[in-house]
């Protein structure tokens, strides 16, 4: 299957080591400026996609739902985004770490030309110390399948696990922003709507459950 060009870290054809790769490549090297994503085929581990994204944003839609936008490419007309929808926050010490436990909704969005395949599943999203100006976390467990594609895109890999490392800067607005454009643009690529448009914040709000 076509590779995304901007990636850099080597595909190898194992998935702990493929993993293991990507992240110390963002952590030491730099291979993504805001993070490195690892899609790989369950049924085919060699078959994969890896995704260096340029740049981060999170912020809150409300009080309990955190949303991240990664981007590779133009903001506005990526080649690729991973949208996180966080529901709830684990935290260090008071958290039991369970390998099938979920607290994030994925979509990764591949646009090769005029063609695009939205992928969707759940993960765990680990958020280390915090949530401030720069948001520092990784994806782990997350399964993803295909969900929606245009007539003339091609998948490959089926059903696929994707983990990363990534930072996102704070900016509520921003984050909201970038979210309905991804939309616009997947739903002008399908010809039909697709997502679920976000709430704004209640301005009544008083802190956050996350």
């Amino acid at each position: 299957m076509s590779r995304i060009p901007r990636t850099r870290c080597p595909m190898i054809s194992r998935a702990p080591a493929l993993v293991s790769v990507c992240v110390v490549c963002v952590l030491l090297v730099g291979c993504g400026r805001s993070g490195q994503l690892t899609v790989q085929s369950v049924h085919d581990v060699q078959v994969a996609r890896g995704g260096a994204f340029d740049e981060g944003v999170y912020g809150f839609a409300d009080d309990n739902h955190l949303h991240v936008m990664l981007t590779e490419g133009p903001i506005d007309e990526p080649a690729t985004a991973l949208h996180l929808s966080m529901f709830w926050r684990p935290r260090a010490g008071r958290t039991a770490m369970d390998e099938r436990g979920t607290n994030v909704v994925v979509r990764y969005v591949v646009f090769e030309g005029d063609q695009v395949g939205v992928y969707g599943g759940g993960g765990f999203l680990w958020t280390g110390r915090g949530l401030g100006a720069t948001l520092t976390a990784d994806v782990r467990q997350a399964l993803m399948n295909l969900q929606d594609r245009s007539d003339g895109f091609v998948d490959e890999l089926g059903l696929a696990g994707a983990s990363g490392v990534f930072t996102a800067r704070r900016d509520d607005g921003e984050a909201l922003r970038r979210v309905r454009a991804l939309q616009r643009r997947v739903s002008a690529a399908l010809g039909y709507p697709r997502f679920v448009q976000l709430r704004r914040k209640s301005q009544s709000s008083r802190g956050r459950t996350l």
